[in-house]
């Protein structure tokens, strides 16, 4: 059983993140990878009963969500991916509950904050670094810089011919700081 977390604040990359190491993993786990976005609830009691529908699981008479759950999981090589988490905290001893029933489940939540229970291991992941220099950053910062880096990936993606040069380097610093994750 493994039970993992990333935390972050919001738009730092958590989420892509998480579907990276879920791609990449995928021939670790036989039975599935599996990713539930959990952005849409408000009520922690739909946590569970959304990881049944997205399994393609149907809740039986006289047993409940969980029950179903642990049933289907409970000898497989399987990665849970949760995204989201910190909307439905308050279902973290649901989800603790599941992996302690599951010693081959692997769960990977992504959350602005760590729930705190037995197991967890807890990666922080950090924005992106800026440039030092607002005013006039020379190439070379904004091309090492860790977010000046994807952004001239994403930009040359788009036009082939793109490079940082003196004249545009304040406005690709500018650019990337109004990106998702930077500080």
């Amino acid at each position: 059983m493994v039970f993992l977390w990333l935390t972050g604040m919001g738009g730092v990359g958590k989420t892509r993140l998480a579907l990276e190491v879920a791609r990449k993993a995928a021939e670790l786990f036989p039975d599935s990878v599996v990713f539930v976005a959990l952005a849409p609830l408000s009520d922690p009691a739909l946590v569970v009963p959304t990881v049944v529908r997205s399994l393609g699981l149907e809740e039986t008479k006289g047993k409940t969500p969980g029950e179903v759950l642990v049933a289907h999981l409970r000898e497989k090589e399987f990665l849970l991916v949760l995204d989201n988490f910190e909307h439905v905290l308050d279902a973290a001893p649901e989800v603790a509950a599941l992996i302690e029933s599951c010693v081959r489940l692997t769960v990977l939540c992504t959350s602005r904050a760590p729930l705190r229970v037995r197991g967890e291991q807890e990666y922080s992941i950090q924005p992106l670094v800026l440039p030092a220099s607002t005013l006039s950053p020379d190439v070379e910062e904004v091309l090492s810089s860790s977010a000046g880096r994807p952004f001239v990936e994403r930009a040359r993606a788009a036009s082939p011919t793109f490079e940082v040069t003196e004249r545009n380097a304040r406005a690709v610093r500018r650019s990337a700081d109004a990106s998702p994750g930077c500080r």
